[in-house]
């Protein structure tokens, strides 16, 4: 207590009387008393959850109102989810640019599914690159194409012949998404249908950080496209699930949207389904 007064600059019975404020205007307990420390309840957690989510949507505006000035003056703002920034992003925005040379483009990375939903739904994007297309009425999704979920194993994991299930990829150590990012729980609820727990040693969003991992034989990982690829080359085994897994990666765009530049970008993802994607086998599971 007398460490957040001191960081908040007030007599530490202000931050007590903060506490009891707060916790009758939500009616529930934020901290409890664990010996001479103060923890945070269950509730505490949600609060201090939803609190940090406000403060970084705060943090961004500045950048979000930039993008919005950028995409209303006639230029094109496209928000791609980490992960997909290179394939499928790259070879949209080229098959855009071959077709539009004029306009200009800028790129907003999102760390995930939510985040770019909310910068279409703000207008600081004409449209976002995603793999989940169960987006809300206010948004719709066009097809971009389905990506081959792949698995990368430690360098001289036996392969097997064919393809790795979800209950034997339960017995690897594995590198995965934090809690909070949906791919993570999708994987997750996988898992529970066979009736096993993911054997998860390292979360981390950044899945460029998983690479050198796998190739230095700290676990396994499931990889998409470019990720596969770079996995292999640092000496990974990449197998197929048996069955096949896909994921369909999509354009969202504003249901509302009336812009050129959205009916351009649409266009654009239309011309490039044929070329990007992986056909779906009759006994594949779609994520």
């Amino acid at each position: 207590m007398a460490a957040a007064a001191d960081e908040l600059h007030v007599a530490q019975p202000a931050v007590s009387q903060g506490i009891r404020r707060l916790e009758a205007e939500l009616g529930v307990r934020v901290f409890e008393r664990v010996g001479r420390r103060l923890e945070l309840t269950a509730a505490g957690e949600e609060v201090l959850a939803t609190a940090q989510r406000i403060g970084a949507d705060l943090a961004a505006l500045p950048a979000r109102a930039a993008s919005r000035a950028w995409a209303q003056a006639g230029n094109v703002e496209l928000a791609l989810r980490e992960g997909l920034a290179v394939d499928p992003g790259m070879a949209l925005l080229g098959a855009f640019r071959k077709a539009h040379p004029d306009v200009r483009v800028r790129v907003s990375h999102a760390d995930d599914h939510d985040e770019v939903a909310m910068l279409v739904r703000s207008q600081a994007a004409h449209a976002g690159v995603t793999d989940r297309p169960d987006l809300g009425d206010d948004l719709v999704a066009h097809h971009l194409t389905y990506q081959r979920v792949r698995v990368a194993l430690p360098p001289g994991t036996p392969a097997p012949e064919h393809g790795i299930t979800l209950e034997r990829l339960a017995e690897f150590p594995l590198l995965a998404s934090p809690t909070s990012d949906p791919s993570r729980r999708r994987m997750d609820e996988a898992f529970a249908t066979v009736g096993r727990q993911p054997n998860v040693v390292f979360e981390s969003s950044e899945r460029s950080l998983w690479l050198p991992l796998i190739a230095a034989g700290e676990g396994a990982a499931l990889v998409t496209g470019t990720y596969a690829t770079q996995a292999a080359e640092l000496g990974a085994v990449v197998v197929d699930f048996d069955p096949p897994i896909f994921r369909e990666v999509v354009l969202v765009v504003r249901a509302d949207a009336a812009s050129a530049q959205v009916a351009w970008l649409v266009d654009s993802a239309a011309a490039l389904v044929p070329a990007l994607d992986d056909p779906l086998p009759p006994e594949a599971v779609h994520d």
